[in-house]
């Protein structure tokens, strides 16, 4: 069996979209542990970690030039109506965690690196970066990154930007 480390900002993302036209707390929180259910279920996981991005990271502070990931639109109105209902249940029900400084794929990452038979569950490019088993939970698909493919992902980005 597996640990499942969820890179778990994107879910709020899935949840929302499809509750964007509702108005149920409670509908949105039985997505919630639908969702869950049915990831541990598709990546054979027995135990699980999630973890959400605190507003403010580290990487607000060294990013003075320009504000990190300043570009960005404000969020849509259902993002905002239903953003800290699913983080708050995930929270209080599930047990997932919102590191004090760090995002969470940097979280996922270190996990990945220090615990045996782990997958992990997102669908953040940077995470491609990390060798292991991955499972990208929008598409339905899973991966093997290799410690070559790791690097040519992390080299990429650098040179992008």
């Amino acid at each position: 069996m597996n640990t499942a480390l969820i890179d778990a900002d994107s879910i709020i993302y899935i949840i929302a979209w499809n509750n964007r036209e509702l108005d149920s707390e409670e509908q949105v929180k039985l997505e919630c542990d639908q969702f869950l259910s049915d990831l541990l279920i598709k990546v054979q996981a027995d135990k699980y970690a999630g973890f959400f991005t605190p507003k403010k990271t580290f990487r607000q502070d060294v990013a003075k030039h320009k504000p990190y990931k300043g570009t960005r639109p404000e969020s849509p109105e259902w993002i905002k109506k239903w953003k800290h209902v699913i983080i708050d249940h995930f929270t209080t029900k599930w047990g997932f965690y919102t590191p004090g400084n760090v995002e969470a794929d940097d979280v996922v990452a270190v996990l990945q690196r220090v615990l045996p038979n782990t997958i992990i569950c997102s669908p953040d490019k940077d995470l491609k970066q990390v060798p292991g088993k991955h499972y990208d939970y929008r598409k339905g698909e899973f991966a093997e990154v290799n410690a070559e493919e790791g690097a040519r992902s992390l080299w990429y980005q650098m040179l992008i930007g």
